[in-house]
């Protein structure tokens, strides 16, 4: 009697179906393959930029966070409006910093001293009720939390003006480590990466990390 589930069944799919499946397939193809590491070689002239992604701390309840792990001081993020606008995140002389300007105003802020090479830290920067928060963790220890901002204190960060942006910078200026994805900083299945020589990894961070010990 043959198969009787196969009982008016097609044998080939509707039209639409193949055109559907097509576009899917073409969509997918416009992803970069990635991961939730991204392994970043200033050597190697590596570079992460996430298009399509502009910072806004007037917006209620933003967050943005992610970890890094690294054996040497250099930029961890960075946005630069078309207004000369930007903010910066870096790491330098064994310390965390943050930095902003707003037209004429800058600010600078050293967050957390004495930074472990090889050590996974944590980032979190975030608004919540008119604050603008910073956290900073060290395998779950908390080694900051502050306030670095709110609506009578360095107010500046709220008005920053960071639209006409090429997109929001990961590494650079001689970082050379890994960037672990959070939240407003996504990696897997994101199409709006553009990358050059990163390599990704969903579990571990793929460097050699001979010799990196101390303070970063």
């Amino acid at each position: 009697m043959g198969a009787p589930f196969l009982r008016g069944v097609r044998s080939t799919p509707p039209l639409g179906c193949v055109a559907g499946l097509v576009f899917l397939i073409y969509l997918s193809s416009l992803v970069t393959a990635t991961g939730r590491i991204a392994f970043l070689d200033h050597s190697a002239n590596s570079s992460l930029v996430l298009s399509q992604t502009t910072i806004n701390f007037s917006m209620k309840n933003f967050r943005i966070a992610f970890s890094f792990l690294t054996c040497k001081e250099g930029q961890l993020l960075y946005q630069r409006g078309s207004s000369g606008d930007f903010i910066r995140l870096f790491l330098q002389n064994d310390s965390f910093h943050i930095s902003w300007k707003k037209e004429l105003t800058k600010v600078s802020l050293t967050i957390a001293n004495h930074l472990d090479k090889n050590s996974w830290y944590s980032v979190d920067l975030f608004e919540r009720t008119g604050d603008i928060n910073f956290k900073l963790d060290k395998s779950g220890v908390s080694i900051q939390d502050i306030i670095i901002a709110n609506n009578t204190h360095r107010t500046s960060i709220f008005r920053l003006n960071l639209s006409g942006n090429t997109g929001l910078s990961i590494g650079g200026n001689d970082f050379t480590g890994c960037v672990w994805q959070g939240p407003y900083v996504l990696f897997v299945n994101n199409p709006n990466i553009i990358e050059n020589h990163v390599i990704w990894n969903d579990t571990v961070c793929p460097f050699s990390s001979a010799d990196c010990t101390g303070k970063i």
